[in-house]
Order: C-alpha cells, then sequence, then structure tokens
C-alpha cells in the first residue's frame, strides 16, 4: 500500500529533527529568551519551573553542566570573569568565607564593631583583612593589610631565630655602618688600582671613579 502524503511528511520531518538537532534547540532557545524578557510573568514561571525540574534531576542537571562547561571552557572563563568585575564585593566575600570560614554576616559586623580600625595598629582600614587562627580555623578580628602580613611573620614556628637575624642585619647597617655608595666606591678603586698596576707603563689617561656624593 503506497505512503500517504501525511506519512511522507511526517518522515521527513524525523529525518530533519535528527540532522539538525542542534540548530532546532537554539532556535527553541532563542525564542523562550524572548517571551521571558517581554513578559515578567513569563518570566517567573519559567523559574518555578526550572526550580521544580532541577529539584527532581539534581545529579542530571550536575552531569550536565560538568559536560557543557568542558566543551565551552572559553565562554566559562568569559562568564566568569565578566561576572567578578561586576560583583567584586560578591567576590571578594565568596573567596574571604572559602579561606576563613567567615560568613558575610559576621565580616559586616565586626566591621561595624571595630567601627573600621584595625584591630592591631587602630588605624582606619581601607581594606580589611579578616584574620583567623591557621591551626584551628577559629575567626578572629579584621586587619589591616600591613598587620594582616606582619601577623603572618610573627606566627612563623621560627620568629625569634628570624626576629633575631633581623636585629643583627639592621644593626650591621645603623649609623657607622658602610654605606652603599662607599661600599661601590671602594670596590672600583680597588678594581682600577688592580688594573692599573697589571698594565704596561705608557701614556694613557687615567682612570677616576668617585662617589655621587662627593662634588
Amino acid at each position: 500500500m503506497p505512503r500517504t502524503n501525511k506519512e511522507k511528511s511526517r518522515e521527513y520531518q524525523r529525518k530533519y529533527r535528527a540532522a539538525n538537532r542542534e540548530k532546532l534547540l537554539e532556535r527553541d532557545r532563542e525564542a523562550a529568551r524572548r517571551r521571558r524578557a517581554a513578559s515578567p510573568e513569563v518570566r517567573e514561571k519559567a523559574r518555578v519551573a526550572a526550580r521544580k525540574w532541577y529539584a527532581l534531576n539534581k545529579k542530571r542537571a550536575a552531569e550536565a553542566s560538568k559536560r557543557w562547561r568542558a566543551e565551552n571552557t572559553e565562554k566559562v572563563k568569559g562568564y566568569s570573569s565578566e561576572w567578578a568585575v561586576k560583583n567584586r564585593e560578591k567576590t571578594r566575600a565568596s573567596s574571604r568565607q572559602c579561606k576563613t570560614s567567615w560568613p558575610p554576616t559576621r565580616y559586616e559586623e565586626r566591621l561595624a564593631k571595630q567601627q573600621g580600625l584595625c584591630a592591631i595598629c587602630g588605624r582606619p582600614m581601607k581594606r580589611a583583612y579578616a584574620d583567623h587562627d591557621h591551626a584551628t580555623g577559629q575567626p578572629r578580628e579584621l586587619l589591616c593589610p600591613r598587620c594582616n602580613t606582619g601577623l603572618g611573620f610573627v606566627e612563623r614556628d621560627d620568629f625569634a631565630e628570624w626576629l633575631e637575624a633581623v636585629l643583627t642585619y639592621i644593626e650591621k647597617w645603623k649609623g657607622s655602618g658602610p654605606n652603599e655608595t662607599a661600599v661601590v666606591k671602594m670596590t672600583s678603586v680597588t678594581h682600577v688600582e688592580s688594573v692599573e698596576s697589571a698594565m704596561p707603563a705608557q701614556d694613557c689617561p687615567t682612570l677616576a671613579f668617585e662617589s655621587k656624593d662627593e662634588p
């Protein structure tokens, strides 16, 4: 029995959909985006439907997201960078919470309680760092960049030996100790003298190295 026009049409549509699956999906997504942009009610219905679907298909959604990210690494980088620029405070809060376990509410409360001043030096902070105990993870207070960096040195296991070496170094170059210009001049003159003594006697200009701070 010969096939009717309706059967031929269905067969053609099946073949076309199979051959142009991605193109048709993108067309449907674009149409859905236009409908959501045009109507707040459609937008809200789409959100409700998406949340409902996600609640029933969390594993499937996670696998699809992972697969899409692996196939679109450049797009992911672009989206992430653009979002970070537009949401700097959220990015910092997320990073802070990840590193120090400080929730955003605790950070804001502590900043208000300290009146924007560093907990160590007491100076106003343009940018506050959330300090925590690295051994226990216990949140402490907010510090300015300089005190936060200095505290990292103080908490070193070899801090006593390191501090003694620092003080020795400072004392070595303090007051009557040689300065950089004198060291350069002394080294240069010694080099010239050794070169001149090794050269045969002849009429040649004398080399001279003088310090910049001399007239």
